[in-house]
């Protein structure tokens, strides 16, 4: 299969949707679960939902950070 070919099949599963809006999405899903089951440890099992369904790290993480306000309070 060729590089162009990969590219176009890519670009019509996904449409015009980033993998990270995709991954905020489906974030956004999954962390009420997470959340009921075990708050304290909801943004390591965010972080490992999202890994296992194939997004990138750096996108991982910021979805995390975003959905689960981290790293907002410095120390003072």
């Amino acid at each position: 299969m060729d590089a162009e070919l990969a590219e176009a099949a890519i670009r019509e599963a996904f449409g015009r949707e980033s993998e990270a809006s995709l991954a905020l999405a489906a974030g956004r899903k999954r962390l009420p679960v997470l959340e009921k089951r075990d708050p304290g440890r909801a943004p390591v099992r965010l972080s490992d939902y999202l890994l296992r369904r194939g997004y990138p790290g750096g996108v991982v993480a910021q979805v995390v950070r975003t959905l689960c306000k981290l790293g907002d309070a410095g120390p003072e």
